[in-house]
């Protein structure tokens, strides 16, 4: 892959790696399948943004998709532990 697709598949690679060392992510969660799920996911968003020129409306798509997504990757009764929206401006 390459581009920013690269980019972010590589991010999101070493991510899932260190969520699943540290026991963050479900069982059911391996594979490849959350990898390409999740780099699909934010490449199309921004891709999409990019399309429709609403790039300042990528932030609030992502953080959609992360309400829907956080909870088939976490631990059952571990998603309050996790923010889906960027933190407030300083």
């Amino acid at each position: 892959m390459r581009g920013i697709q690269g980019v972010w598949a590589g991010a999101v690679r070493e991510l899932l790696a260190g969520a699943r060392r540290a026991g963050e992510l479900r069982e059911r969660s391996g594979g490849t399948g959350p990898e390409a799920l999740l780099v699909a996911a934010a490449c199309g968003l921004e891709v999409l943004g990019a399309a429709t020129r609403d790039r300042a409306g990528l932030h609030r798509r992502m953080e959609a998709l992360w309400e829907w997504l956080l909870p088939s990757l976490v631990p059952p009764g571990a998603v309050g532990s996790y923010r889906t929206a960027a933190p407030p401006a300083l």
